[in-house]
């Protein structure tokens, strides 16, 4: 920077001149700064969504260029191509990440971000981190529940067979899944089983043991010193996947080593054993309503049967009959069914008779010539039953006169009742009057050019009447006929 002073004609040569100069010199400084939160900051639920702040800003005083933002945890992978220095020129970028079931056995979750210059340092690269770590509630718990199902009484010599589940009721993964069972009149027979390695929260592994497969076990069935066995299950796991073996089984409840803990459960369950009674059998009886209607079976087939025995029905209906139900000790609609063999039983099986649908007839009508009239019908229906009575009439247009009905109806009279025993065809006749002159026009006189006009050997021999015209000024009597022409 020069500063100049000048005093005009006041030097040796002219203008006196002084000037001084002072240049001011920049320090750059690259500087880079990284922020992250999160939110929330605790957890206790797989799934929870955590959603985490990043705020990267140029602390220095140049502007940085393609600043790499990265996040391994929530797969952020970000590229800054001009940050410039201040708050106010500050990226902000928000990404979230959802909990597993690792989560919640580890803890905790740490993430860290990475924000990096290349070649922008003093000595390279400038990076700049920041991480944020959120942390899983206390209020996660270990637990196992153990339940038995089976049996509550059996005779002597049978196999007794037991269903033992075991579900993961807590928050944490359970490793070395170990059953123990004790049974018999003081727990004398001890069955160990290997459940599961590993249980995750909310599973159940499910598992069954039979006295078929443990000898100790059926000899105490098979006495009849005894009147009931005592079983006894013990499941125990750990929190930990590194805890197998022996000693898990010497820890205690909520014992053991580090963040590792032992959790256990069980459930006794209580057989009679009794001595077998003397075999009972029962009777089916199979029966049909009305005789003859159809058919009914039983499979298996036999005289008697065993307590139990679950009997499978069929009823088959005869020609002209269709089932309709059982009854008795069976129910139900369907040809099929089933009876259990727990006492005497009696079923029916009843069957209706089909009935024939109604016999019914079509009633057709015409008029001759077309157009000449119109035939009401009464009542006017596309069917009819067998023997109803339906009503015709007659009504001819203007200039047409009704000669008679023909085809499954006759008679002249304008209405008539036909009797529907079968299809019938019903046709009305009608027929105009025409004038016939008697004494055609010679040879050489004029003739009458009347388009309705009728040659008098085209005329039907239906008879004919007298006829007299009447001219101006004179009567003339003539003889002639009215002639019905009808067409056929």
């Amino acid at each position: 920077n020069t500063v100049t002073a000048t005093a005009p004609g006041q030097g040796e040569e002219g203008d006196l001149i002084a000037s001084a100069s002072a240049t001011v010199y920049s320090v750059d400084g690259a500087a880079l700064s990284v922020t992250k939160t999160a939110d929330p900051e605790t957890y206790n639920t797989v799934g929870q969504v955590i959603t985490y702040t990043i705020t990267v800003e140029n602390t220095g005083n140049v502007t940085l260029t393609d600043v790499a933002v990265e996040d391994p945890l929530t797969g952020m992978d970000e590229t800054i191509s001009s940050l410039a220095p201040g708050t106010a020129a500050a990226e902000t970028f928000t990404e979230t990440y959802s909990i597993t079931q690792a989560d919640l056995d580890a803890g905790s979750v740490p993430n860290t971000v990475t924000a990096t210059a290349p070649g922008q340092g003093e000595e390279g690269d400038l990076i700049a981190s920041a991480s944020a770590t959120v942390y899983a509630e206390t209020i996660l718990e270990w637990d196992i529940e153990v339940t038995k199902t089976g049996p509550n009484s059996v005779y002597v010599g049978d196999t007794i067979e037991w269903e033992i589940t075991i579900t993961n009721t807590g928050d944490y993964t359970l490793y070395d899944v170990h059953l123990v069972d004790h049974l018999g009149t003081n727990g004398t027979v001890r069955l160990d089983v290997p459940v599961a390695d590993q249980l995750e929260p909310g599973e159940a592994n499910a598992v069954v043991l039979t006295s078929a497969d443990h000898p100790e076990l059926q000899k105490i069935a098979e006495s009849s010193d005894i009147s009931s066995i005592v079983n006894t299950a013990t499941v125990t796991a750990a929190t930990c996947p590194w805890y197998y073996g022996e000693k898990i089984a010497l820890l205690a409840v909520s014992e053991g080593e580090g963040d590792c803990f032992v959790v256990t459960d069980s459930s006794t369950w209580e057989v009679a054993v009794s001595s077998r009674p003397s075999p009972t059998t029962y009777r089916l009886t199979v029966l049909v309503d009305p005789e003859g209607s159809g058919e009914a079976s039983a499979s298996p087939q036999r005289t008697r049967y065993s307590p139990g025995t679950v009997v499978a029905l069929n009823a088959t209906a005869n020609e002209g009959w269709t089932f309709s139900h059982w009854s008795g000790d069976a129910s139900g609609e369907s040809t099929d069914a089933s009876v259990t063999m727990n006492s005497n039983r009696t079923v029916t099986a009843h069957f209706v008779q089909d009935v024939d649908p109604p016999e019914t007839f079509v009633l057709t009508t015409e008029v001759i010539p077309e157009g000449a009239g119109i035939i009401f019908v009464t009542p006017e229906r596309e069917e009819y039953s067998a023997g109803e009575q339906v009503t015709l009439r007659i009504h001819p247009e203007a200039d047409w006169d009704f000669d008679e009905w023909s085809g499954d109806a006759s008679g002249e009279t304008f209405v008539v009742t036909v009797t529907m025993d079968s299809d019938k065809h019903v046709v009305a006749y009608l027929a105009q009057d025409i004038l016939i002159d008697p004494d055609p026009p010679l040879a050489g006189e004029d003739e009458d050019e009347d388009e309705d006009e009728v040659e008098r050997e085209d005329l039907p021999e239906t008879g004919g009447q007298p006829l007299v015209y009447l001219f101006l000024g004179s009567l003339l009597i003539a003889t002639g006929w009215i002639v019905r022409r009808r067409t056929v």
